[in-house]
């Protein structure tokens, strides 16, 4: 909520919306980062690509690694392995599980072309 709060929203509970809209954003920082002084848009892209730890500004449980981002468990196109499940409280979200519960891929369920 700190970082959202330092870009402007104003509210107490971020919808999917926002949340993933900072995610979104979070992956376009990371990139110019990666790609140095000068950016273009073929060299965020590529130097996106050797990210291997992203983690949405400590948001997600598992890093995303970008060098295999659609053909991995735990990439965006495989999702993720492991979940934590949260309650809101009051206002407040609270975690409900004390560890994130982890499982695998079960063969045969991918949709990859």
């Amino acid at each position: 909520m700190v970082n959202l709060h330092r870009v402007g929203f104003k509210g107490d509970l971020p919808t999917f919306g926002v949340h993933t809209g900072y995610v979104a954003a979070s992956v376009v920082a990371c990139g110019l980062q990666a790609a140095g002084a000068n950016p273009t848009r073929q060299s965020v892209v590529a130097h996106l690509r050797k990210v291997t730890a992203f983690d949405a500004n400590g948001l997600q449980l598992e890093r995303t690694n970008f060098s295999n981002q659609f053909s991995a468990p735990g990439s965006f196109y495989f999702g993720s392995t492991c979940q934590n499940w949260v309650q809101l409280v009051h206002g407040t979200y609270r975690l409900d599980t004390p560890r994130p519960i982890c499982g695998k891929s079960i063969p045969g369920t991918n949709n990859l072309p």
